[in-house]
């Protein structure tokens, strides 16, 4: 295993992956996955 796959993976199981999403593009991401989430919701419900 290479350094960098070494720093890679300690990347990955710390969470700094996220990092390299543009913060506007994650930020949006979570609003639509919860904004769907809730749609679906309600959708459930009787």
């Amino acid at each position: 295993m290479t350094h960098d796959n070494k720093l890679q993976v300690e990347a990955i199981k710390r969470g700094t992956v996220i990092d390299h999403i543009p913060a506007q593009v994650g930020f949006k991401l979570l609003t639509l996955f919860k904004t769907d989430r809730d749609r679906s919701a309600h959708h459930h419900r009787p």
